[in-house]
């Protein structure tokens, strides 16, 4: 029966991260941090239609999938910091112009096709 009841919950959490979530991309943000200001208002001005999920970190639900993403990417939590923006098989943490070229060339897999 446990086991069951494990396989029952793993399904769950398989079928949870298959779905759109998952498409979309998570940008971590905290209160107050001008890059993350600065991260978000590109993003909205230039990729309007952009799926994008913004976290604010300070609310503890959203601190606990900003730790998950972290993990993914084997970050050390001594050196996290916001944004946290993840995309996939990559991610970007802080802002900067080098961050927004790497944005750009990520963004790619998730625009529409022409």
């Amino acid at each position: 029966m446990r086991y069951l009841v494990r396989l029952c919950l793993v399904c769950l959490f398989l079928v949870g991260c298959s779905g759109k979530d998952s498409e979309a991309i998570q940008f971590y943000t905290h209160e107050g941090c001008p890059y993350c200001e600065k991260a978000l208002k590109y993003i909205q001005i230039n990729y309007p239609k952009l799926p994008l999920q913004v976290y604010e970190i300070g609310q503890p639900a959203n601190m606990v999938k900003f730790v998950e993403c972290a993990d993914k990417f084997k970050l050390d939590r001594k050196q996290l910091g916001t944004p946290l923006i993840c995309m996939g098989e990559n991610y970007i943490m802080g802002w900067s112009q080098e961050n927004q070229k790497l944005f750009n060339e990520y963004v790619k897999s998730y625009l529409p096709k022409k």
